[in-house]
């Protein structure tokens, strides 16, 4: 199998994220919808929900979007931390539920993009990695790896990290 057939996005699983974002917004389309939504995800019940409980939802019925930094960044996003912000102690609030049901989907449709290119399974990206994945993020040959990877790189560690990663990608309007 060559590197460029083996670096393809999986269809299969993003065909699956789009089959469970509609039924989840099918549940959730109203108000009573997303109450109940809430209700389980608020197991204990304190009309707030940590990043704890979101995971313990996440894992139990919907293994799919189980994908910690995608789950983190999504965390981060709903509650409105900062990307640098290296603590758990925001809590999500109801009128907060729906941007993290987006931001499940959508991070974790970058997560996919980003574990593709990450051949190593070291949650980073090398610039070795960014060359042989390139092309997966759909630019053109006008592009140049080395100069897309060092804009990606936000602290020039030499490596791009997950939320460096999802920065650039939503900035540059990617979509799935």
């Amino acid at each position: 199998m060559s590197v460029a057939h083996s670096l393809k996005l999986d269809a299969k699983l993003l065909k699956n994220l789009d089959a469970l974002e509609t039924k989840i917004q099918a549940l959730t389309q109203d108000e009573a919808g997303l109450k109940t939504m809430w209700q389980k995800l608020d197991f204990n019940g304190n009309g707030l929900v940590s990043l704890a409980e979101i995971d313990k939802l996440v894992v139990e019925k919907y293994p799919l979007l189980n994908k910690k930094p995608a789950l983190m960044r999504a965390y981060k996003h709903a509650t409105g931390k900062p990307e640098t912000s290296s603590t758990d102690c925001a809590l999500v609030e109801f009128p907060q539920l729906p941007e993290l049901l987006k931001g499940l989907f959508y991070y974790n449709r970058v997560y996919h993009v980003f574990d593709k290119i990450d051949t190593d399974d070291d949650r980073r990206i090398d610039l070795a990695e960014f060359k042989a994945g390139f092309g997966v993020l759909g630019l053109d040959k006008k592009h140049k790896a080395e100069t897309v990877f060092k804009e990606i790189d936000l602290n020039a560690g030499g490596i791009i990290l997950f939320d460096e990663f999802c920065a650039w990608y939503s900035e540059h309007g990617k979509e799935f």
